[in-house]
């Protein structure tokens, strides 16, 4: 599939190796890192309390559109 794909778009092959190569550094810094460890400990927790209520989720799916939305209009008036 991978192979398929990045025929087509090879910035997504890049795109992928990159988010592999981070999540392996992320990692091994929060086993030698107590405060990475902490910050993705936080990560996690958020990512579970909004993953485990469709409400939340669809609460947080709509401030991102609003943020969104306000930060295109932010950017056209510059």
């Amino acid at each position: 599939m991978v192979l398929c794909v990045g025929l087509q778009k090879p910035t997504i092959i890049a795109i992928h190796w990159v988010a592999h190569r981070l999540a392996l550094l992320l990692g091994e810094s929060a086993r030698n890192v107590s405060a990475v460890h902490d910050v993705l400990y936080r990560l996690c927790q958020i990512y579970h309390y909004y993953k485990t209520s469709p409400i939340r989720t669809s609460g947080f799916h709509t401030i991102q559109v609003m943020n969104f939305a306000l930060f295109r209009c932010n950017k056209n008036m510059n």
